[in-house]
């Protein structure tokens, strides 16, 4: 027998929206993988698949994001790299079960004011966009433990923040007009530890390297 018999042939992804859809709902519509296909417009397709868990869209060409309501037990969302401006009429407030949402690498200038409703979520990444603030209201996130808004055009962030209870890892490093005697008592201890820590691991880079 050939070494080779033993291991798994990897799967070849369909390259159109629709063969994915389809896959997906054939699969029980768990995990929606619509992931580097250079699409420009959300496929209106993807209705037929309320149940879906995971959304991974990252690696296409969107400038915009329709309504995700009809995504009610969506609990990871990977919409990076997507070239996306904005996120208004996602309707992210009926997203009652999302943890996990990754919009990096975009071209976002703002978030909406109903991220806020995000009870659920753990984990946001907004890097790499050309965000200037947060929303105020994002204290309704009792839940969010990580924020990773590092490589912005953030510049008055204040204490919005600060009311984040879970909040424990915050990134907002690379954002070089922002006015860090400002922030939160929380927000700006948080942002310090993060320095430090980023300090320490050039340390150790630069010693390995010695």
């Amino acid at each position: 027998a050939n070494a080779g018999d033993g291991k798994k042939k990897k799967k070849v992804k369909s390259t159109t929206a629709m063969d994915r859809i389809a896959e997906c709902d054939r699969a029980g519509q768990y995990e929606l993988d619509l992931s580097h296909l250079k699409i420009s417009e959300w496929p209106a397709e993807t209705i037929i698949l309320p149940n879906i868990h995971v959304c991974k869209g990252y690696g296409n060409l969107f400038k915009t994001i329709p309504s995700f309501a009809v995504f009610r037990g969506i609990e990871y969302c990977d919409l990076s790299r997507c070239n996306i401006e904005h996120i208004d009429e996602m309707d992210v407030s009926q997203l009652f079960n999302l943890k996990h949402l990754n919009l990096s690498r975009n071209k976002l200038d703002h978030l909406p004011e109903d991220i806020g409703r995000l009870v659920a979520l753990e984990t946001l990444l907004v890097d790499r966009n050309k965000l200037k603030t947060f929303p105020n209201n994002m204290h309704s996130m009792r839940n969010c433990h990580k924020i990773d808004a590092s490589h912005n055009q953030l510049v008055d962030v204040g204490a919005t923040l600060d009311r984040l209870p879970s909040l424990e890892d915050l990134n907002m490093a690379h954002n070089p007009h922002l006015d860090v005697e400002h922030l939160g008592t929380r927000t700006r201890r948080l942002h310090d530890k993060r320095v430090m820590m980023s300090a320490k691991e050039n340390r150790r880079v630069m010693i390995s390297r010695a």
